[in-house]
């Protein structure tokens, strides 16, 4: 008998999206960060088209989708949703979605923490492929 080992396909997926060392297939847009009055705040805009995944969250925190309409997988269900929209992403959950119009997305987290890299630890688990793929971004630079 053969042993196969398991992939999660999210994990596959993800894989297939995340940049390569050339910048073929697709690029992550950036996120602004804001912080007001112990509010964290992520924000992004992410051009019609584009399929995303997120990190696992840590965190019980509410999204909100300030403009556009994606499609949405969260939790094991799939649902489209439109501006405005506010839901709630509860620990342990993981999205992946498609922008079917340019969006503007937002979490927001209750923290005294301004330290970007402090934050991302506390509030998402990245997945296996992610840091795979971060290990070898660091392996790419050039040395001095």
């Amino acid at each position: 008998m053969n042993d196969l080992a398991v992939i999660d396909p999210v994990e596959q997926m993800e894989a297939m999206l995340l940049p390569k060392a050339d910048g073929t297939l697709q690029k992550l847009p950036p996120v602004q960060h804001h912080f007001i009055g112990g509010m964290y705040i992520r924000h992004m805009s992410i051009p019609a088209g584009l399929l995303l995944m997120g990190h696992t969250h840590k965190t019980t925190h509410p999204n909100v989708l300030l403009k556009g309409r994606m499609r949405l997988w969260m939790n094991g269900l799939v649902r489209e949703i439109e501006a405005p929209c506010v839901f709630e992403s509860v620990a342990g959950s993981r999205k992946v979605a498609v922008m079917l119009e340019d969006v503007e997305f937002a979490t927001l987290h209750a923290t005294e923490e301004t330290d970007i890299g402090k934050l991302e630890s506390e509030l998402f688990e990245a997945s296996p492929t992610w840091l795979a793929y971060q290990k070898g971004k660091e392996l790419c630079q050039p040395q001095h």
